[in-house]
């Protein structure tokens, strides 16, 4: 009765803002495997079911509208659109070769990438993009890029402004007009890639790589009236690569430099950058408390400041931004829009930070081929909630609930145990799917090993327009604390295993071995194991 209630107020188009927490709690995400994509729900009693759907085994790109239900993908053939509440295909279009897509924010508007191809024919290359409405099924546009990366487009949250990178400069288009001319365009010499803000009213920020010991650049634009107003620049040198970030409101910009190498590591070097596109366009260096690499960089969401000002409108939030740096263990700091440091939370086995949807917690997480160990912190009290381990995650995401989270180890990253785990934060792991196993197996080749289990490549949560409210932080007992600490054995050197103490006391009297580094009492115990073994073998025989 719950899950089709909440179902029904998912299609209904009259339901009021107060069913908006009670229709949207149960949460929806979709997996994409090497045998198709498979969608599943959290329901009220944190099961996961998973809904009627079979996509083609095919599937070669999964794209998620970030504000609507709707999610596409392709195959070999086409390009689907799919409904996510009823799991009903609302257009197919007929496209090969393709092998990206990606959607608008709304779902109604998507952009499909070929690779670049030079033929006889046509010795400049045909158009490798092309732009269609899909819902109605029409193409609305086609260029070329030649690059394979930078190709994607951008929008703003409401999906009414969209960039797209053409013969090196920006085009701005309003309203999703593709078949028009842009309203605004950006030209530099130069221009490497560009971020938009996701605001209502976007603002630009351009990176130019230096040349010829000359400094790079990045420039920030308020998109106003139609028109680019250069409001902030920043020069810097020593820069391969950049990052750039906004924040939801689409106010601040952080700039993350790396370069490949430096004079004090292999691994290069990096620097953060901080820049204000509504204070007269400040810019700061943020410094780092510690030397090392920076692994992560995020600003908290504005849904929780938001909150809290709706509340009480004469209440100023501070905003924050959070950065993982340092060599191993890592450190993980909190900065205001000062670029000052305001809290530190220690050091450990982190690089990633995840806020939830609604900004109040904060997940510090060792991925990769770290140890796996997993914190939750409450941000605005800097108190923390729970502290857990996990293996062989290579990602992490928030459900909507903004309590739980899916832990998945997928391909390519791990080739071996792919699926995906339910936790919630408090350290307990609700439920876990592995992938399905192979028909037949995979023989080796030299490109892949064997495989006798499907791959994972992606687990995407499927988010509303809508969250519910916060979760209230709990402080929960850490998994290490809950279990017993069982005292660490005494290190025996392998000459010395499985040897009576007469053999032991001899190879110590011929100096074969360091007499510091054995413990008399590690090698009765293991006579006594070797009695105990013998004895109970003798009472087998009789």
């Amino acid at each position: 009765m719950y899950i089709e209630t909440a179902k029904f107020l998912l299609r209904s188009s009259w339901y009021s803002e107060d069913y908006i927490y009670y229709s949207f709690t149960i949460m929806v995400f979709v997996s994409w495997a090497s045998d198709g994509l498979r969608i599943y729900e959290l329901n009220e009693n944190k099961e996961i079911i998973q809904l009627e759907y079979k996509s083609s085994t095919t599937v070669k790109c999964l794209s998620i509208a970030k504000s609507s239900m709707w999610m596409g993908y392709l195959d070999q053939t086409s390009v689907v659109l799919l409904d996510v509440n009823d799991r009903s295909i609302v257009s197919t279009i007929p496209i090969e070769p393709a092998s990206r897509i990606q959607l608008s924010p709304c779902g109604k508007f998507g952009f499909i990438y070929t690779s670049f191809k030079i033929d006889n024919e046509n010795p400049s290359g045909s158009p490798n993009i092309f732009v269609y409405d899909m819902i109605n099924k029409t193409k609305l546009k086609e260029y070329i890029f030649r690059r394979g990366d930078g190709w994607q487009p951008q929008w703003n949250s409401d999906s009414s402004v969209c960039s797209i990178f053409v013969n090196g400069e920006i085009h701005m288009y309003s309203n999703n007009l593709f078949s028009e001319k842009p309203y605004t365009k950006l030209s530099l010499k130069g221009i490497r890639h560009f971020s938009m803000s996701t605001s209502s009213q976007p603002n630009l920020a351009v990176y130019i790589p230096g040349e010829k010991n000359q400094p790079s650049f990045v420039r920030v634009y308020q998109c106003r009236d139609n028109q680019l107003i250069h409001t902030a620049n920043k020069s810097f040198f020593r820069a391969d690569t950049v990052r750039l970030l906004w924040n939801d409101r689409g106010t601040d910009l952080l700039i993350l430099t790396s370069t490949k190498l430096s004079d004090e590591s292999y691994y290069g070097d990096q620097g953060l950058y901080f820049i204000s596109a509504s204070r007269s366009g400040d810019s700061a260096i943020v410094p780092m408390p510690r030397k090392g690499p920076i692994y992560q960089i995020a600003f908290q969401p504005t849904n929780y400041t938001s909150s809290i000002t709706k509340k009480n409108k004469n209440t100023k939030i501070e905003e924050y931004f959070v950065v993982c740096y340092g060599f191993t263990p890592a450190s993980v700091t909190i900065f205001n829009l000062n670029c000052e440091p305001v809290h530190d939370f220690g050091t450990g086995s982190w690089n990633e930070i995840h806020f939830n949807p609604h900004g109040n917690l904060l997940l510090l997480a060792g991925l990769g081929n770290l140890s796996g160990d997993m914190c939750v912190w409450d941000f605005s009290t800097h108190e923390r909630l729970s502290s857990f381990k996990t293996t062989d995650v290579t990602s992490v995401q928030w459900l909507l609930d903004g309590e739980h989270l899916i832990f998945a180890t997928t391909t390519p990253r791990l080739r071996v145990n792919n699926g995906f785990g339910i936790w919630h934060y408090s350290g307990k792991q609700l439920s876990y799917r592995p992938v399905e196993r192979r028909a037949v197996p995979r023989a080796a080749t030299p490109d892949l090993p064997a495989a006798v289990d499907h791959e994972l490549y992606q687990v995407s949560v499927i988010f509303p327009t809508k969250l519910e409210s916060a979760p209230e932080p709990k402080k929960f007992e850490s998994a290490s604390e809950n279990s017993v600490n069982k005292r660490a054995s005494v290190y025996v050197p392998p000459v010395l295993r499985n040897r009576s103490a007469v053999a032991v006391q001899s190879l110590k009297s011929s100096n074969m071995i360091d007499h510091s580094k054995i413990s008399t009492h590690s090698v009765s115990n293991n006579n006594s194991n070797i009695g105990k073994l013998n004895a109970s073998k003798s009472m087998l025989v009789v």
